[in-house]
């Protein structure tokens, strides 16, 4: 059963929505296949039953690799605020120096 309820997620219609489902048995070695029904295929809420009969029903992405996803996001907005300031700075010097020099700026 697939069941989404993401009414108010943004870029949720880009969305590949979809699940990995391993075999549960005694003394095998986990194997994953990944199920993906393609970007827009369902509704910000839907349930859908699959028909995929499944021992062990696993997300598209463990919670480590979201969690790390998500710093790195935050490492980067900081990294371009950072560049941002810089390049604001640099426009500011340079204003003054086409100012000093009797230049035009724009």
């Amino acid at each position: 059963m697939v069941k989404t309820d993401c009414q108010a997620a943004a870029g949720f219609r880009e969305f590949d929505v979809g699940f990995r489902c391993a075999q549960a048995c005694d003394g095998c070695e986990e194997k994953a296949v990944v199920h993906l029904f393609g970007a827009g295929s369902f509704a910000p809420q839907e349930t859908y039953d699959s028909k995929v009969l499944c021992g062990k029903c696993l997300p598209l992405e463990d919670a480590a690799t979201v969690d790390g996803l998500a710093q790195e996001v935050i490492s980067l907005r900081q990294h371009l605020a950072a560049v941002t300031s810089s390049m604001q700075e640099l426009q500011t010097k340079v204003t003054s120096a086409l100012q000093l020099r009797g230049g035009q700026t724009r």
